[in-house]
């Protein structure tokens, strides 16, 4: 429930109020908003607070274009991996994988002893 409210702010704070010319992206988000307002209201969000939050809620049409536009949708995957994927972002993931083994390994040993005490407990 908290999840919708904040969804539904950061349209409003994302400037979602100006009005799109194209009736297609119109009929679109209404049909989308619809189906939000009837997802929130199974989940037992109240009509009031729904009206409140949504009523004049429109698209903006720069935050559209600004999602269309997006650089990892721009370009292929080894481009998008060469720029996000550094050498340092790869140290720092080894680090971490070392880092969760040990510490899964030490869980692994604890558990595996609890079982053995568990088993010659019953004589096993």
């Amino acid at each position: 429930m908290i999840f919708l409210r904040v969804l539904v702010l950061s349209f409003i704070l994302m400037g979602l109020s100006r009005p799109l010319t194209a009736c297609a992206e119109n009929d679109r988000f209404d049909r989308w908003l619809t189906g939000l307002r009837q997802e929130a209201l199974r989940q037992g969000i109240s009509a009031v607070l729904l009206d409140e939050v949504l009523s004049g809620l429109r698209p903006s049409a720069r935050v559209i274009e600004m999602d269309r536009r997006q650089a990892e949708f721009r370009m292929g995957f080894n481009d998008y991996l060469k720029l996000m994927v550094s050498p340092s972002r790869i140290a720092e993931g080894r680090a971490r994988l070392v880092e969760n083994r040990a510490a899964s390994s030490g869980n692994s040993r604890a558990i595996r002893g609890l079982s053995g005490d568990h088993r010659r407990a019953l004589g096993n």
